[in-house]
């Protein structure tokens, strides 16, 4: 009974075996495990893992005991549906009817706990597939160093690596790009090189991903001639860089001020065919607004179809640098006539803005309008308006508003109270400044 639906899942169906499994359930005795197990892996497959939930919860009121195969599916698929608590509960279930997760499985559940940083659960589970007979491989051991990696436990990612040389596995390039992209973030470019050397003395070659992490590395750390070199070796070893590579470069160029040379690339991405996508586009108006250069920052601004949130705070923040808050201000209404809901960086940018260029009044009126928009002001947009309050001689308003913060879920920072210092030193309120010291 069970093949039909193992085919129509095959054939890419899944939707008609759900219905000839609901139609069966009407017919007493029309069904089995297996039908039911090929259809909810289809369903998991397909990442529709309520709707494999839906079919898993009728088995058992058929008369259907659920067996290992359903638990590693629904597992599977709540892996992929980076659903890690949700799956690392259900093998927990699993347990405790005595079944045994497949090696797939195994490597789904490593990953979840991983997310979840259970690194006891992790150690436990590694421990049971040895007892199990089921070896763990080189994707078991990727998933462990990662974890470790992103928590920055080296002396546990050296213990792991050297674990699995001596299982006999051989590390592969997701291996080696792993800990190149740790080492990178975690600012050690020499850990990383020397793991970019290893790969190919163990003969996994590097891929885009590794050129890609290294790079990124080099620009973090100001290392500008080492990324350019590394590009150019990238290009002579026959590695087409994709847009990350691009991006990664572009970002590196505009944060050092070299946006000639971050201009080139972008001339360059297009030649090659590639589409720069929204990050480049925002690093690039970014950098060019780091320079000054707000004509050219307007433009490419404008070649952005759909311009998110994000897109916005980077332009702002340019226009009111430039104190250009007029052309600011008409940036924020069409942000809000194409309907996106300014954030709290954008109000904090023109608050800023605004209080700067001496228009306290329009600072004031944006201030009150984030109680309208139920958004909480931050630290931030505090500090602007009481910097502005004060530099415009209004220190009791300044000072009032210091106090309202803590009332309005708002700590004040040592920044805000140097301005609110120099505020009463500039009128002589001794008295004030050392009750605030």
């Amino acid at each position: 009974m069970g093949f039909v639906p193992k085919g129509l899942v095959r054939n890419g169906t899944t939707d008609l075996a759900v219905g000839l499994i609901g139609k069966w359930e009407k017919v007493s005795g029309s069904l089995d495990s297996f039908a039911y197990n090929a259809t909810i892996h289809g369903l998991c497959k397909e990442g529709r893992v309520i709707e494999a939930f839906n079919l898993f919860n009728k088995m058992v009121p058929q008369g259907i005991q659920p067996d290992i195969v359903t638990y590693n599916s629904l597992i599977h698929g709540l892996c992929c549906a980076v659903q890690w608590k949700q799956a690392v509960l259900l093998s927990y279930k699993m347990g405790g009817k005595d079944f045994a997760p497949y090696f797939l499985t195994y490597n789904s559940l490593l990953h979840a706990v991983c997310q979840l940083g259970r690194w006891k659960e992790a150690s436990t589970l590694l421990k049971q597939m040895v007892a199990e007979e089921i070896q763990p491989d080189v994707v078991t051991y990727n998933t462990l160093i990662w974890g470790r990696c992103n928590l920055g436990q080296w002396h546990e990612v050296q213990i792991l690596f050297q674990e699995m040389v001596q299982r006999g596995i051989l590390p592969n390039i997701n291996t080696f790009s792993i800990l190149v992209d740790a080492f990178c973030k975690e600012g050690q470019p020499s850990e990383a090189e020397h793991v970019f050397e290893m790969t190919a003395q163990k003969g996994a070659e590097p891929n885009v991903v590794t050129y890609n992490s290294i790079i990124d590395g080099y620009f973090l750390h100001n290392r500008v001639d080492a990324a350019a070199k590394l590009f150019g070796l990238m290009i002579e070893r026959n590695y087409a860089p994709n847009v990350v590579t691009y991006n990664a470069l572009i970002n590196g160029y505009c944060k050092s001020k070299q946006i000639d040379k971050a201009w080139l690339l972008y001339q360059e991405m297009l030649d090659e065919g590639l589409i720069p996508d929204v990050v480049t586009h925002m690093t690039l108006i970014r950098g060019f607004c780091l320079v000054g250069n707000l004509h050219a920052a307007e433009q490419l601004f404008e070649k952005i179809q759909s311009p998110n949130v994000q897109s916005y705070a980077i332009m702002l923040d340019g226009l009111r640098k430039a104190k250009q808050m007029d052309k600011a201000i008409a940036m924020f209404q069409q942000m809000e006539n194409h309907k996106l809901e300014p954030n709290i960086v954008i109000y904090n940018i023109l608050i800023h803005g605004l209080c700067t260029a001496g228009k306290l009044d329009s600072a004031r009126e944006l201030f009150e309008v984030l109680s309208e928009k139920k958004i909480k002001p931050n630290v931030k947009a505090f500090t602007a308006l009481i910097n502005g309050l004060c530099n415009e001689g209004h220190i009791s308003e300044a000072f009032r508003l210091f106090n309202e913060r803590e009332g309005r879920g708002c700590v004040p920072d040592v920044g805000s109270y140097n301005v609110l210092v120099r505020g009463f030193i500039r009128i002589g309120d001794k008295l004030r400044v050392e009750q605030l010291l």
